[in-house]
């Protein structure tokens, strides 16, 4: 769905949204392009420089299982928090790497209620986005 919505906008919003995609979705490498190619169109655009490229770079680490450097990435961008531009996307990306860093068998309890959280999250992601249905926990 991703690769649809690109080859029919390849504006700013819809290079950022796609690139997002593909980083939870795995494929990172579409994921930088799309990022580079956000980068070298809109140099100047300080919300790509410092909201949506550092969530499209988080999302890319969290894929290839980097969640400290993923974690510090969005430290510049966490003044963004639940902003108009971000949502919640840095705080589930952040949430995200913590939760994936520690193994399971370690994860107190306290951190298991979360993961009904995360479900929760996550469900209300993929229908209000629907190219992250792939990436929901139910598939």
């Amino acid at each position: 769905m991703a690769t649809h919505a690109v080859s029919l906008s390849r504006g700013k919003v819809d290079l950022g949204v796609a690139a997002i995609d593909f980083a939870l979705c795995g494929d990172t490498a579409q994921a930088q392009s799309l990022a580079d190619e956000l980068i070298k169109r809109f140099p100047q655009e300080s919300i790509n420089i410092g909201i949506v490229n550092p969530m499209i770079r988080a999302a890319i680490e969290n894929s290839r299982g980097n969640y400290t450097q993923a974690i510090e990435i969005l430290q510049p961008a966490s003044r963004f928090e639940l902003g108009n531009v971000s949502g919640f996307w840095i705080n589930y990306l952040r949430a995200q790497a913590l939760w994936d860093s520690v193994p399971a068998r370690k994860r107190p309890s306290s951190i298991k209620r979360y993961s009904t959280i995360a479900l929760l999250i996550s469900f209300h992601l993929c229908m209000h986005w629907p190219t992250l249905g792939s990436r929901a926990p139910w598939h």
